[in-house]
């Protein structure tokens, strides 16, 4: 049962990313692309580390660092995010290269990952002890979930709009997520 439920797992994970297809434009033919292509990415990874994994002497300054140059870059993609989803929605308004008109977008960005945190710190460190706190973290993530579709409506409805602006916000969150763990696990590294 366990293998189904990760089997269950890797296609859900898959499904996701292939998703991502949905904020082009065309959907039909970049959907199937992002799949093939998150497959052939995780197909190559899981090889690598199967036939390398007791290769390796492994030095944790040299990790420390590639984890927090990694987590530099994770968390800047995410900063960036907001701004790049407005400047495909809108192109006409913003010029190539960076505008200084991004950096309310980028404060954005930061304040939804910021309260995205705080309410998965609200719901941790209350699991099982205060279950009031542990709705309110979730409600929070709910509403924060849904402010990049409600401020998206002020300026443009469309479908296409919408999905950038859900694009933007899911690889705000899986980048923000992953940026955020690296630095704390460099910092463990540091530690030891």
């Amino acid at each position: 049962m366990k293998k189904v439920i990760e089997i269950i797992k890797w296609v859900a994970l898959l499904v996701v990313f292939a998703s991502l297809g949905f904020a082009t434009d065309n959907p039909t033919v970049m959907v199937p692309i992002y799949l093939v292509f998150f497959i052939i990415v995780f197909a190559v990874v899981f090889w690598y580390v199967k036939n390398h994994k007791e290769h390796k002497e492994r030095n944790p300054a040299t990790i420390m660092w590639v984890f927090r140059i990694a987590a530099i870059v994770l968390l800047y993609i995410c900063l960036m995010m907001p701004s790049n989803a407005i400047k495909m929605v809108f192109s006409d308004y913003f010029k190539s290269g960076f505008d200084f008109k991004v950096i309310p977008f980028m404060l954005v960005g930061a304040v939804l990952v910021a309260l995205g945190v705080f309410a998965v710190v609200l719901i941790n460190r209350n699991r099982g002890r205060n279950t009031g706190l542990v709705m309110a973290g979730y409600l929070l993530l709910i509403i924060t979930s849904a402010l990049p579709a409600i401020g998206m409506m002020q300026f443009d409805t469309s479908y296409d709009s919408m999905g950038k602006a859900y694009y933007s916000a899911l690889v705000m969150a899986v980048t923000a997520w992953w940026g955020i763990a690296l630095w704390q696990r460099s910092k463990q590294l540091q530690a030891q």
